[in-house]
């Protein structure tokens, strides 16, 4: 397989608070990670940094993971990510409030898991065409689930970066996860 990463600041931000890695565990599996600091929070970079460490670096320590075994893992692991942050950003008055997003793609033989909590998106190609995996925790996609607006009306929606769901900002975190078939 072969992994390739890349960040970009963007045209509207200052800093880049992206955070990139690919793990592997002592069964040669991998883990990509994804982590978005939050921009309008204090040290979302600290945040982003803080989560890919933990859970890549945990990740790095386990043995050949099975499906089941995989999902709950990645769980625990994310909301362990979760607890250090808050309790960081309680610590250090300069830090609260910091928080991240994260997507989190565990490779197993032919199927992919993927975790994640925020608005950062995974997506599959399949045909030439891009399939969104995740779906975002975000204001404006609960006012799109709720069919209160549309497609179009999301596109420039006043609020589309009200995220619901984050990783550090919270004691308690909803971490939604998908498995995909992966093909050559």
């Amino acid at each position: 397989m072969k992994v390739s990463q890349l960040t970009d600041i963007g045209l509207k931000r200052k800093a880049n608070q992206d955070q990139i890695g690919t793990f592997s565990n002592r069964s040669q599996q991998t883990l990509l990670l994804l982590c978005d600091g939050m921009g309008g929070h204090n040290a979302g970079d600290v945040a982003s940094e803080m989560a890919i460490f933990d859970v890549g670096k945990a990740w790095e320590k386990t043995e050949k993971m099975v499906p089941v075994q995989a999902e709950e893992w990645l769980k625990i692991a994310i909301e362990s990510a979760n607890n250090r942050i808050v309790e960081v950003s309680k610590e250090y008055i300069d830090l609260e409030g910091m928080g991240t997003t994260i997507v989190a793609i565990a490779v197993l033989g032919q199927k992919a898991l993927v975790a994640h909590v925020g608005d950062s998106r995974a997506y599959q190609v399949d045909d030439g065409k891009l399939i969104p995996i995740t779906k975002d925790h975000s204001f404006v996609q609960e006012l799109l689930d709720r069919h209160i607006i549309t497609a179009e009306e999301a596109q420039n929606h006043p609020q589309k970066n009200i995220v619901t769901q984050s990783v550090g900002v919270n004691d308690a975190i909803k971490i939604d996860t998908h498995w995909v078939s992966l093909q050559e």
